[in-house]
């Protein structure tokens, strides 16, 4: 039974799972290349930033580690929360820091299916556990399927549906996305919808980027968490990104990014999946680093 929780966190949190995928796979005849076998590591840091209402002060720390072989993906992300004034949360009934450390493991995958020289249908499917300690009653899960449309030399059109499934709530949504790319070595190209944003390519192997993307994701507490034993803690946010992409092989990309987060939001369930809290966090800064190896 689909949950009528607000529809924007929902959406936020289906869109954060789904840009891990880009949409637009690019015409059909270059479909093999995107495909390609890569180990892809990221680190993040968001810096500290006031929970409103309360005392504390919280800043975040990702490691991502995702390894993909012809459309199939696992990848692994520790998220290490640090506090200030965490004695006085004001968030939760804990004395202490509520969490300090969260793990999120993602098995999915996705294909391209020609249709004609113009049409390609998309298609993914993916499983994934966020959890502190325990796994059980952590499972999440979510399926996706596009028509992706050449609608010229520079401009593709995506238009599907899309679906999630966890114990705190469940959705189904469309999938909409518009995307123009010079053919040109220099020059612009851009994306409405998963993803948005905007790159200029400076010269090969090098772009400037900017875009807006979602953050989100759900956590399975332990059993004796101070914050809600047994219970979930599921945070969201939305993302301005600004930064540079740099290839100085074929294989290689190393990117960093300066980010903002905006629009900041966490929520307490207990084990049942209902929502027993909910704050809003300052708007913050951050910032983000990377590397992909394509075989």
């Amino acid at each position: 039974m689909i949950s009528k929780k607000p529809a924007l966190l929902m959406l936020i949190c289906f869109c954060a799972i789904l840009r891990q995928n880009n949409v637009f796979p690019g015409p059909p005849g270059e479909l093999a290349g995107l495909l390609r076998p890569s180990i892809d590591y990221g680190a993040e840091k968001v810096f500290y930033a006031d929970i409103k209402g309360s005392a504390p002060k919280v800043e975040v720390d990702k490691q991502t580690l995702k390894v993909s072989y012809y459309g199939f993906s696992l990848s692994y992300r520790l998220s290490s929360y640090n506090w200030r004034g965490e004695h006085d949360t004001g968030f939760s009934a804990a004395d202490g820091a509520p969490w300090k450390e969260l793990h999120n493991v993602m098995l999915s995958a996705r294909g391209f299916y020609p249709i004609s020289g113009t049409l390609t249908l998309m298609g993914g499917i993916r499983a994934y556990s966020g959890f502190e300690r325990r796994l059980s009653r952590s499972l999440g899960g979510g399926a996706d399927l596009a028509l992706i449309k050449q609608l010229s030399d520079n401009w593709q059109g995506a238009a599907g549906v899309g679906a999630a499934w966890h114990p705190v709530g469940s959705n189904l949504m469309p999938v909409l996305a518009l995307r123009y790319d010079s053919e040109n070595e220099k020059g612009f190209s851009g994306s409405i919808g998963m993803p948005t944003g905007i790159k200029y390519r400076v010269k090969e192997g090098l772009a400037a980027s900017a875009g807006v993307v979602p953050a989100a994701g759900t956590y399975r507490l332990k059993d004796n968490s101070p914050a809600s034993k047994k219970g979930y803690f599921r945070h969201r946010a939305i993302v301005t990104r600004l930064g540079v992409e740099y290839n100085p092989t074929d294989n290689l990309e190393l990117n960093v990014f300066g980010l903002y987060y905006i629009e900041r939001e966490w929520r307490l369930y207990d084990r049942r999946g209902s929502r027993i809290e909910r704050a809003r966090l300052d708007s913050g800064p951050g910032m983000t680093a990377g590397a992909i190896w394509r075989f």
